[in-house]
């Protein structure tokens, strides 16, 4: 009884220490994400065509110009991206977690 109590408490431990380790990478991981994120942020925004641009439509507007019904704003991709990107490195985080909970 002592020594399943003992081994018990010992897989716990390890099991924390994954979870720490595990949490310490994706924290990591996140962080250096948001800080080239706020480096591309400080590029001015511009408008991306998705269509032919037709006369008196600002689809290859620049900087600072109001978006036409044929453009995008280029910051929208750029959070877009960021949300798949952060998706993705939940999905890695989860999956060191359970190879590195399985493996032992």
């Amino acid at each position: 009884m002592a020594s399943q109590k003992t081994a018990l408490i010992a897989q716990c431990e390890a099991d924390k220490a994954i979870t720490n380790e595990v949490s310490h990478e994706y924290q990591t991981h996140i962080a250096a994400l948001d800080a080239r994120l706020a480096t591309l942020r400080l590029r001015p925004a511009h408008c991306v065509p998705v269509s032919n641009p037709s006369p008196g439509c600002n689809a290859a507007a620049g900087a600072n110009k109001p978006i036409g019904q044929d453009g995008v704003d280029s910051r929208v991709f750029l959070d877009f991206a960021a949300v798949a990107e952060k998706y993705r490195l939940q999905l890695i985080g989860c999956q060191s977690f359970v190879n590195k909970t399985f493996r032992q």
